[in-house]
């Protein structure tokens, strides 16, 4: 089976001047880890996970009272995504074999890969996705073991 089978295509990504305070937003407000940072050109040039969020916040303030919120907001207003995002990127074409993806993610130590033809963004790929089919085709086997 190819990535393209198990990918989610309707992907969420921002632009590399974006701000941390629309990130926030973004992850506060949708349930997903992982966004395609974009250039210009549309081209893919990094990744802003979750963690990188939460870790630009852990490491500005200690407590988390109401002036830290407010000195948090002030401090992520000042910063864009090319500052916090991950730029050791890899991408995937989507006619890759899921075994493939699977060895990308486990050697390069990845959580979620954009999927990208052409130049172009048109979905994204994590561990959770390869886990699922995984334990889908698993459980798919056991199914068919019992009927025998």
């Amino acid at each position: 089976m190819k990535v393209r089978s198990i990918m989610t295509d309707v992907v969420k990504s921002v632009h590399v001047n974006t701000g941390l305070l629309a990130i926030k937003d973004i992850f506060e407000t949708n349930d997903f880890h992982h966004m395609p940072v974009l250039d210009d050109k549309r081209k893919v040039v990094g990744m802003i996970s979750r963690l990188d969020y939460h870790l630009v916040l852990d490491h500005f303030t200690i407590f988390r009272v109401d002036k830290a919120r407010r000195t948090n907001d002030r401090f992520l207003g000042a910063l864009i995504a090319k500052d916090v995002m991950s730029k050791n990127l890899a991408t995937i074409d989507p006619d890759t074999d899921i075994a493939e993806a699977n060895k990308v993610f486990l050697e390069n130590l990845l959580h979620a890969l954009p999927v990208v033809e052409h130049g172009e963004l048109i979905g994204i790929i994590t561990t959770h996705d390869v886990l699922k089919h995984y334990s889908e085709m698993l459980l798919g086997q056991k199914k068919i073991q019992r009927g025998h």
